[in-house]
């Protein structure tokens, strides 16, 4: 998709067409992007992520995607910012056929992340991670559920929180990364 329902404020997608709300129109079509999983299977595809500079889950396809990317013998993954993720069979069916999933998240409070990522959804996003974490200890599924954090001048504080939040979560991981921006600073963020 070249959409995203929130606008972070590293968000490289800029660079490379994510339209934000508008890119919801613009998404793999559903019989192609079912055919080609199919198709990296037989051609021997033993790994696929779907991450991108949009958020994934703005294909209404996305999860019949990861369901056939795993009949076809693919280790599947999902790098999204979680907000609009199915906590319900929807989202516990993703779980079952994902490697690993990965939530952006790059604040480790309410107002740190309306800051960072622009957007109100922090509690909507705290429950859709629990949930992840309580199927899978449930169902003892072996997929891998982290977190990452972009690193930016404006977050670096949130460093120590967001880890003892990922701890409290009971997520596997955080990994933290350094933000990228073009040579020309189109993003902005270091001015």
């Amino acid at each position: 998709s070249k959409g995203c329902n929130i606008r972070c404020e590293y968000c490289y997608g800029i660079t490379q067409g994510n339209l934000y709300t508008d890119g919801v129109k613009s998404y793999f079509p559903k019989e192609p992007l079912l055919r080609y999983m199919r198709d990296a299977g037989k051609a021997g595809v033993r790994s696929m992520a779907f991450i991108g500079e949009g958020e994934p889950l703005m294909n209404p396809h996305l999860y019949q995607a990861i369901s056939e990317a795993k009949n076809a013998g693919i280790d599947v993954s999902l790098g999204t910012n979680g907000t609009i993720f199915s906590n319900g069979d929807k989202g516990l069916q993703a779980l079952k056929d994902l490697t690993w999933l990965r939530f952006n998240l790059s604040a480790a409070s309410k107002e740190g992340y309306r800051r960072i990522h622009g957007s109100p959804l922090f509690e909507k996003l705290m429950g859709n991670i629990r949930f992840c974490v309580a199927q899978k200890q449930k169902y003892g599924l072996p997929v891998t559920i982290g977190l990452q954090m972009v690193l930016t001048p404006t977050n670096v504080d949130q460093v120590v929180d967001l880890a003892i939040l990922g701890n409290r979560l009971g997520v596997d991981y955080l990994v933290v990364k350094q933000c990228s921006d073009t040579q020309e600073n189109d993003i902005g963020i270091y001015n």
